[in-house]
């Protein structure tokens, strides 16, 4: 299948099988072109089980460093629930506003407990 990551069905397939077997919350960045080509893929480690702190001085860096226009952000809930948190709307808004503020899109974020891939934006709720 061609890797497009603004495809709900191929992250579904894609994404959880990058998270499987990590204890502690990771998040991966993947920094996309104007067709939604993969430029630069970006892991975020976390010594917390439940928390990855962002920096997105360094996310803007990044994506301007590879010539990126939009980005998907996929992150895993190693408690196996694949709810969106409070925290994770709250993150996923502040980035879609600052990346916009930069002219780049925030295409998805990813929720990935075991095999359940959950996106936040396309979502029921909202931002």
């Amino acid at each position: 299948r061609e890797c497009d990551f603004r495809d709900p069905a191929f992250a579904a397939d894609y994404l959880p099988g990058q998270f499987a077997g990590y204890k502690k919350e990771r998040a991966v960045l993947f920094y996309l072109d104007g067709d939604g080509s993969l430029l630069h893929r970006q892991t975020a480690m976390s010594s917390e089980e439940d928390a990855v702190q962002l920096s997105m001085r360094t996310v803007l860096e990044t994506a301007k460093k590879v010539g990126a226009s939009a980005l998907v952000i996929a992150h895993n809930h190693p408690n196996g629930i694949a709810k969106p948190s409070g925290a994770d709307l709250t993150a996923t808004a502040r980035m879609r506003e600052e990346l916009q503020k930069e002219g780049l899109s925030l295409l998805e974020h990813y929720i990935i407990a075991g095999d359940a891939c959950v996106p936040i934006l396309g979502n029921e709720n909202p931002l």
